[in-house]
């Protein structure tokens, strides 16, 4: 995995990107790791359907 292109942010986002394989995020999502449903619901519908 590599970055495309640098984010865009807003001035007062403060928001870390990190990349990581598929195994690690799986792996995140098993423990509880992630915070937000926003973030969580999409990523369970990917592992789900693939």
């Amino acid at each position: 995995m590599k970055r495309i292109t640098e984010p865009h942010r807003e001035p007062s986002e403060d928001i870390d990107v990190l990349l990581m394989s598929r195994d690690e995020v799986l792996r995140h999502l098993q423990n509880n790791d992630f915070y937000q449903a926003l973030m969580i619901a999409p990523l369970w519908k990917y592992f789900c359907t693939h």
